[in-house]
């Protein structure tokens, strides 16, 4: 398995099991939505780092 498949995979695995925990849909629905957001945030700070030319002098 890769571990782009890993990531998915946990990814789903999480998402399932904060699905299943709650008995009204608004609170499933909000925690979902907050759990996608924070996960684009995160791959974006990171793309944001990584992809960002060094500030640093050189010559």
């Amino acid at each position: 398995m890769t571990s782009g498949n890993r990531r998915t995979s946990f990814g789903v695995a999480v998402t399932g099991i904060v699905l299943a925990q709650p008995d009204d849909w608004y609170t499933v629905a909000r925690t979902s939505f907050l759990i996608t957001a924070a996960a684009y945030g995160t791959a974006a700070q990171l793309a944001r780092r990584m992809l960002t030319p060094s500030r640093r002098r050189t010559g």
